[in-house]
């Protein structure tokens, strides 16, 4: 009943019944929290495809880098090679001494080529009658340097440049091109250099980041480095084959944070301050139409109550379609509701006596008594 007083224990259980019941709020957040997970999970799949993008951009830029240093070295090879080969032309007193064995003519012609190869650790005429090792020069002469020379014989224009008597002090790069008299070989013209040579080529690659190794062949001897050799995890990003000789170089890619986790933060951030603000907006509206709705709810209820006690001509303003619509249907009860002083007129009175309720304007409410409220004549029940 309303008269009842309540108590503590009652006020107390009303108010968590009243916070525990349905809001406003409560009735969205399902809505807030379905806008927010689809601005994220777009916000992911968006980042998701970039970075593919990225990464495939970044595995051809990775490719071209590596053939790109490979081309450089392969290109300097070359060029030392046709040097060699130039060099390598036998004329015919040359080619009587080659036949004749007449080393002193040979060694002549070495020291002369010096001024052309000033880097070379060694310059050497090998017969096709040399086939044993020579170990009185500095470096000693292998069977692997035969084996080069014997190539060049066989036809061969350009044997590869390799690298002999690694980890050793006698360590070389040996090249190696045919001598050739009227389109035949007459001998080999072998020139070596220092193995230090190596990673004096490699100085000169343009390496902003990642790792780089030359190999002997695919599987042989690692020749020399350069970068950061942390970054050698795994298989290498290329691996490229340098012209002109038997090398190939591995290439490391910088992994550390690439361009797609350089910009996963920034990127994922404007989706998150996206679904803040989606989150902020829809939590103020909601705030905002709580209160309207309790305003239109305050307004109904004033609108009830005036209406039971007969008051004349009150406007009430609504604001919301679906309240007025509330009003119009509660109508038909309203119009017949009167005070407990009043049923016993009303009841003599017919249906003169019920009030007219109409709306005067399109969201704003009015409450009338007509002219018929008066009494009725022919006295009162006196009972």
């Amino acid at each position: 009943m309303l008269g009842k007083r309540k108590t503590k224990e009652g006020a107390e259980a009303e108010a968590n019944n009243s916070e525990s019941g349905l809001t406003v709020l409560k009735i969205n957040l399902p809505q807030i929290i379905l806008v927010v997970l689809v601005v994220l999970v777009c916000g992911y799949v968006s980042y998701l495809q970039y970075a593919g993008l990225v990464k495939k951009a970044q595995q051809v830029q990775h490719v071209a880098d590596a053939e790109k240093m490979a081309a450089l070295l392969g290109g300097r090879l070359v060029a030392l090679g046709d040097q060699v080969a130039m060099q390598a032309r036998a004329d015919t007193g040359l080619t009587v001494a080659i036949n004749a064995g007449d080393s002193e003519v040979l060694r002549r012609f070495e020291s002369g080529l010096m001024s052309y190869f000033p880097e070379a650790v060694r310059i050497r005429v090998v017969r096709p009658a040399d086939t044993d090792p020579d170990s009185s020069v500095s470096p000693p002469i292998g069977y692997a340097c035969l084996d080069l020379a014997r190539q060049a014989e066989a036809g061969s224009e350009r044997p590869p440049l390799e690298l002999h008597l690694q980890g050793s002090e006698d360590a070389h790069l040996d090249l190696v091109r045919p001598m050739m008299r009227n389109g035949e070989v007459m001998a080999s013209l072998m020139v070596s250099f220092s193995a230090g040579k190596i990673e004096s080529w490699l100085s000169e690659l343009a390496l902003d980041a990642g790792y780089v190794e030359l190999q002997q062949g695919w599987e042989g001897p690692i020749l020399g480095s350069i970068g950061g050799k942390g970054l050698k995890r795994d298989a290498a990003t290329h691996r490229a084959v340098i012209p002109g000789s038997s090398w190939q170089l591995s290439y490391w890619a910088d992994g550390s944070i690439g361009m797609a986790e350089a910009k996963k933060l920034g990127f994922l951030a404007t989706f998150g301050v996206a679904a803040a603000v989606i989150v902020a907006i829809m939590f103020f509206y909601t705030l905002f139409l709580a209160g309207v709705i309790r305003r239109e709810l305050l307004r109904m209820a004033e609108f009830m109550l005036e209406s039971s006690r007969g008051k004349r001509f009150h406007s009430y303003p609504v604001k919301m379609v679906d309240m007025e619509k509330a009003l119009q249907m509660m109508e038909p009860v309203l119009s017949r509701a009167k005070t407990k002083d009043n049923v016993k007129q009303k009841a003599e009175q017919g249906d003169e006596g019920v009030s007219d309720m109409m709306f005067m304007d399109f969201g704003e409410i009015t409450v009338e008594e007509s002219e018929g409220d008066a009494p009725a004549k022919g006295g009162a029940d006196k009972s």
